[in-house]
């Protein structure tokens, strides 16, 4: 085997494990999410027969305010943890060594 070819092969090797990862935990998720769009949903929270109902609710006039209101939260979040967590970031890295690891710990805990 050339050594291009084996390079190719290991390339698709090392790929192959985050390739299947990610096509098992958001492809394949979100195309389950997608098909329930074509089906109405029931009065308890079921699936119902297949149906457009969900797509002709987009055309409801306070639909699009909802959505601005959720981009706008989100980027005010985004804002916000950025803000907070640059300082904390910096205040980390001038830590010693020891207590680097234990503050970034202590944060992650809770995750």
């Amino acid at each position: 085997m050339s050594a291009p070819l084996k390079s190719k092969k290991a390339e698709w090797l090392t790929t192959l494990p985050s390739f299947v990862w990610l096509l098992l935990f958001f492809a394949v998720p979100a195309l389950i999410v997608l098909a329930f769009t074509f089906h109405a949903h029931t009065p308890n929270g079921g699936v119902g027969e297949r149906s457009l109902s969900t797509w002709r609710e987009l055309v409801d006039p306070d639909y699009p305010a909802i959505v601005w209101k959720t981009i706008r939260i989100s980027f005010e979040v985004t804002f916000w943890c950025i803000l907070l967590s640059l300082p904390c970031a910096y205040a980390i890295a001038r830590l010693p060594k020891r207590w680097r690891a234990i503050v970034a710990g202590a944060i992650m805990m809770p995750f």
